[in-house]
């Protein structure tokens, strides 16, 4: 045995095998934060982010309530159309002539109790119902008769 081959073995540990070789090197950046801002910084910028998102959802809820707004609308344009449609004599009534109609003839207790009717049985059902009962009667016999006509009777 050589001694070559027992300075391997005893060789100190702390050596490396890329011993003549140049290292690289250690930068502090590796091992630093990326940005050096202060929590006063940062705390800015998450309360800046915070007004975004609060203004962001204060826009949606406005889309939202425009939304439910036109759906309203669009409603209650087309259940008046409808009223409108079968009770021709309501576009020449006054508003307090139409409060006392919707409270003395649509909501009584039959009004009430049609409607859950209504609901309960579902609309297919009833539209085939009134559909029978328009054809066999022929709406009203064929006259309709005026608001101002029926006051008189």
């Amino acid at each position: 045995m050589s001694f070559d081959n027992v300075s391997r073995f005893f060789a100190p540990k702390n050596k490396t095998p890329l011993q003549g070789q140049p290292q690289p090197k250690i930068r502090e950046e590796h091992f630093m934060p990326k940005t050096t801002k202060t929590y006063e910084e940062q705390i800015a910028e998450r309360d800046a982010k915070i007004l975004q998102y609060q203004n962001e959802k204060k826009r949606i809820m406005q889309k939202q309530k425009s939304a439910d707004r036109k759906a309203r609308d669009n409603r209650l344009y087309k259940r008046h159309g409808l009223l409108e449609k079968f009770m021709p004599d309501l576009i020449d009534i006054t508003d307090v002539q139409y409060e006392l109609f919707i409270k003395t003839g649509i909501n009584t207790t039959y009004g009430r109790k049609r409607l859950g009717e209504i609901i309960s049985e579902g609309a297919e059902k009833i539209a085939d119902e009134v559909s029978e009962t328009a054809d066999s009667s022929g709406t009203n016999g064929g006259t309709t008769t005026s608001l101002a006509e029926s006051s008189e009777a």
